[in-house]
């Protein structure tokens, strides 16, 4: 009875949860037990399966231990990305709102340009890219501290700052703006509410000047593709991010359209990817125009679970799957008081990158006394929670 065929042990592997091969099943049978927690291969198969990972793996007892104690017991946080590509441009060229800006709960905002829906988005896993500012960076935190101290300055930018203590690259360009254009008069208003000297107001903002200035910044010339009004991407390290140990592991996703919105989104999805997926991918066109839960259920059946409703919202949960672009989530607002989409995903889902597809708008224009001939897509932020697990051996692991 001790000794489990290899066959019969991929059995219960393959059809067990990582949760209960390690809380019952082995201690049941000491075969069992030493045929697994010596594999490093059996191993990689739990720890795969329990992460929903395409991606092989080998790794010891000792880190799928602490994997899986990560993964089920850590508590749950905000992923941090950063948004990188669209395909539905900016209003009116304006880099105030980038796409970059939906990635994150700061107070900006991204807004398309007119006359397209279906727009796909993408943001990559913050950590996997080096950044020019970002909390820690001198620059950064001095500006944090600016806006933080001065109610002058937070009224004098845009995007509005909403004092959650985090900060785009959209700040931090108008307030260097404004200190390119009134030195005299920021340093003015700054030294009193800082209490610093106006020698070190003007030397950090001169850094940070300096950093701006040398930052590729997007919506540049080259930074459209093939000369698309609405396809623009901003460069990052792509093979950082597809081969990083470091993996983001998704327990729900937040989208809101909280604002005064001329064009507020009004039905999205959400999904997922290991490895960077293009947003003009073929793989976005199947959910194109899916506007009800019904065209939803007809198109993918037994791929959607049940339809999750709230006030004036409604969103449905996709069934993981190994597809190269795996969808999370689709919703939609449907009515006035529909803001927020918090959704506590049933699964776990796998991917350093995040993408959104903006379906359609609703029409405030009138309403706003803001009359254009056709609709843009306004959204205020996606954000994914979960845990970020480092798949990498640690030397005392080895």
């Amino acid at each position: 009875m001790d000794l489990l065929p290899s066959v019969i042990i991929f059995e219960i592997i393959k059809f067990t949860s990582a949760k209960d091969i390690f809380s019952q099943i082995i201690r049941l049978n000491k075969n069992f037990y030493e045929s697994i927690t010596s594999s490093n291969y059996l191993l990689g198969i739990i720890s795969k399966q329990a992460l929903h990972l395409s991606k092989e793996l080998r790794i010891s007892y000792k880190k799928t231990r602490n994997l899986l104690e990560t993964l089920y017991k850590a508590p749950n946080e905000n992923i941090e990305f950063y948004g990188f590509a669209t395909s539905g441009g900016i209003d009116e060229n304006q880099l105030t709102y980038w796409v970059s800006n939906m990635y994150q709960d700061d107070g900006s905002i991204y807004c398309s340009r007119d006359a397209k829906n279906n727009i796909n988005t993408a943001g990559v896993l913050k950590l996997t890219q080096k950044r020019v500012f970002q909390p820690g960076d001198r620059s950064y935190d001095f500006i944090l501290k600016c806006l933080n101290k001065s109610k002058i300055i937070r009224k004098s930018i845009y995007p509005r700052y909403n004092e959650k203590g985090i900060i785009g690259l959209e700040h931090i360009r108008c307030v260097v703006q404004l200190y390119q254009e009134s030195r005299r008069n920021f340093i003015h208003f700054l030294k009193d509410e800082l209490k610093e000297s106006e020698k070190k107001i003007q030397n950090e903002m001169n850094i940070a000047s300096k950093k701006i200035n040398d930052l590729k910044t997007v919506g540049v010339p080259g930074k459209r593709r093939d000369d698309n009004l609405y396809v623009m991407l901003e460069s990052i390290n792509y093979d950082s991010a597809n081969n990083s140990s470091k993996v983001a592991v998704f327990s729900s996703i937040k989208f809101s359209r909280e604002g005064r919105f001329t064009c507020p989104i009004e039905t999205f999805m959400v999904f997922v990817s290991e490895n960077y997926v293009d947003i003009e991918d073929p793989e976005f066109d199947r959910y194109d125009n899916i506007l009800s839960y019904e065209e939803l259920k007809k198109n993918f059946g037994s791929e959607i679970k049940n339809l999750q409703t709230g006030e004036d919202i409604e969103y449905a949960q996709f069934c993981n799957s190994y597809r190269k672009l795996k969808p999370v989530i689709w919703g939609k607002f449907s009515g006035r008081n529909g803001n927020e989409i918090n959704a506590v995903l049933d699964e776990y889902f796998t991917g350093n990158y995040l993408y959104t597809k903006l379906i359609n708008p609703e029409n405030r224009m009138s309403e706003m006394n803001d009359n254009h001939e056709t609709t843009n897509i306004d959204v205020n932020f996606v954000l994914g929670y979960g845990k970020v697990i480092d798949l990498e051996e640690d030397s005392q692991e080895l």
